[in-house]
């Protein structure tokens, strides 16, 4: 599998894809610069789950999700981008947030929000860390 030409640039993190109650995980969710795609390993069969508007700038570090799978944050140092399915919703984070040197990207399943943290906020050194609901990434909160 890992010589398959969809896996060049695949972020390390990875997701079982939802099964339903009582049924073995089958498939893995990935990300990739320009798309988040699903690989069945019992079938080997691929699928692309979205094609991102504009390719971040290098192999992703980050890749989370919420527990719907249908919300998505995916990020590199350099930048980040928020998709929700839902809403048919894709946004560029570094540049909605003038972030950069992305350190880390969770989701916590309790309050329902995404949390970066940076070292870079408009052109300025420091420690950044910033939540946002996983409904609206425009309603961020800087908690440093």
């Amino acid at each position: 599998m890992k010589d398959l030409p969809i896996f060049e640039k695949v972020c390390m993190n990875y997701h079982f894809k939802n099964t339903k109650e009582g049924a073995d995980p089958d498939t893995l969710i990935f990300a990739k610069p320009d798309l988040i795609f699903e690989l069945n390993f019992v079938t080997s069969e691929i699928k692309t789950i979205v094609k991102f508007d504009v390719s971040l700038i290098v192999q992703p570090m980050f890749f989370e999700i919420d527990p719907d799978q249908q919300v998505f944050t995916i990020a590199s140092a350099y930048d980040g981008i928020y998709i929700n399915r839902k809403k048919n919703q894709y946004v560029d984070l570094d540049e909605l947030y003038s972030i950069d040197q992305i350190r880390s990207v969770i989701y916590d399943t309790e309050d329902e929000e995404f949390y970066i943290l940076t070292n870079c906020k408009e052109e300025k050194m420091g420690f950044y860390l910033l939540k946002y609901p996983k409904e609206d990434p425009t309603k961020s909160t800087y908690l440093t």
